[in-house]
């Protein structure tokens, strides 16, 4: 199953922005520490803020830093149908 979280800290100004900019989609935010270093070590994520796509736990795709929505969006789209083309 695939699922879509942000994992950001309240601290940063880029993750904040960026969780506004993902109020429309349905994700998980990430944002207490110890749940923020179990992601960061489990699927390996280089910086904060993140955008994390995993299916069935394993890590599908990772976008870092603060995007605008419509670019957002594209990059779902694009993961998304990379995955559906992959799946058949």
């Amino acid at each position: 199953m695939v699922k879509l979280y942000l994992v950001e800290t309240d601290a940063c100004a880029s993750c904040v922005s960026l969780r506004q900019e993902m109020s429309h989609l349905d994700v998980e935010v990430i944002n207490e520490q110890q749940p923020v270093n179990e992601f960061v070590e489990k699927y390996d994520l280089q910086k904060l803020p993140a955008v994390l796509v995993t299916d069935d736990n394993q890590k599908l795709a990772v976008c870092y830093g603060y995007q605008p929505r419509f670019i957002l969006d594209l990059w779902l789209e694009s993961v998304l149908d990379k995955k559906e083309n992959v799946n058949g």
